[in-house]
């Protein structure tokens, strides 16, 4: 085998204890590999800088590494897609999930015997843990509240456009309200500034600054998996993460303000190729997620930006990414994967067997 890309699946299929993945944990993994070399091919067609300017010249001259029916890695893979759904749909399996109890309140997954109460125990362990990553890391001490009536044109779609950007909530919206507490509570402002300068602008102790945007980030994923516990439907993992604030030219925010309630809203992608469309899904939260992210969207954020901007002052795009969306992860947005660890390790303690995203 000398194709790197199949040396590469083949090793990828080895699992840690020497056996041979399943054919249902390998289709995922191929479909991926598909996409990105379509997604490689069509960067290819209108980036490039060498070779013929005509689109359609560029597309003859690579249509055999991207089709099927010609000996290439594209037409490979796909074979091994056919190969591996087949093997996935024909193998026989036994449920990982039965019921315990004819009341339906126990049952048992993967041998763990686990009880619909036990779920209630996993959703308040993980609001205290989040509570306490805001309050005692994030928030500082200080007492923000935002209570009354949001304003949310849900119907426009201008870029950059959110009920936090209304005109009409910015009682609410204050750029400069974060830093302004810090510097008039003596031990946070001895904390976060080191001296002030002639011109009367404080000089930022940049390690206190980036171990608050650390616990914030830390505070944010604690948020967006209880989001995925508490917001109703489970969502999948690539919905959740890329929640925007505001509208961008390209998609719609996220973040709503309905009525008396937030809500998240997902767009379902998996389909959108054949569909042409979004899929939308709303998820309105629970009352303590609703209080945290309106501070978060009108107070904490902010002030994550003003940071960004001082620390980093050479990376717009990192400004771009905090400014844009909800849930970041410092220097880039979560993923799937981090959302399940998280998971994981409160329903150990809770259930008493991990969870991952796509179990839940």
């Amino acid at each position: 085998m000398t194709d790197p890309t199949m040396c590469f699946i083949a090793l990828s299929c080895i699992r840690r204890d020497y056996g041979w993945t399943e054919p249902t944990q390998v289709t995922p993994l191929l479909a991926r590999m598909i996409y990105n070399m379509q997604t490689i091919f069509l960067f290819d067609l209108h980036f490039y800088d060498t070779g013929p300017v005509d689109v359609h010249e560029r597309y003859m001259m690579s249509e055999g590494w991207h089709c099927q029916g010609r000996p290439s890695t594209f037409d490979a893979l796909y074979s091994l897609q056919y190969l591996a759904s087949s093997i996935a749909y024909q193998t026989p399996s036994l449920p990982a999930f039965t019921w315990y109890n004819n009341q339906r309140t126990e049952f048992v997954w993967h041998g763990a015997k686990i009880t619909l109460s036990m779920f209630c125990e996993m959703g308040q362990e993980l609001m205290q843990l989040t509570y306490k990553a805001f309050f005692d890391k994030v928030f500082l001490g200080i007492d923000w509240s935002i209570s009354g009536y949001l304003a949310d044109d849900l119907s426009n779609t201008s870029p950059g456009y959110s009920f936090i950007t209304d005109a009409r909530n910015s009682k609410y919206y204050d750029r400069t309200a974060f830093m302004r507490e810090i510097m008039e509570t003596p031990h946070l402002r001895e904390e976060f500034v080191i001296a002030i300068i002639p011109q009367g602008t404080p000089l930022l102790n940049l390690a206190r600054a980036r171990t608050w945007l650390n616990d914030y980030s830390n505070a944010l994923g604690w948020l967006m998996t209880n989001t995925e516990v508490e917001g109703g439907s489970p969502s999948r993992g690539t919905e959740l993460t890329c929640i925007q604030l505001l509208n961008t030219p390209y998609r719609t925010r996220g973040l709503y303000a309905i009525g008396r309630c937030i809500a998240i809203l997902c767009q379902y992608s998996k389909t959108s190729a054949n569909m042409e469309r979004d899929t939308l899904i709303p998820h309105v939260l629970d009352t303590f997620s609703q209080e945290i992210i309106k501070i978060v969207a009108f107070k904490a954020h902010p002030f994550a930006q003003q940071l960004i901007k001082i620390l980093y002052p050479n990376k717009p795009n990192l400004l771009s990414l905090w400014r844009t969306n909800l849930f970041v992860k410092y220097d880039r947005l979560f993923d799937t994967n981090d959302i399940s660890s998280t998971l994981r390790m409160v329903s150990l303690k809770s259930l008493e067997t991990p969870l991952g995203i796509r179990d839940y």
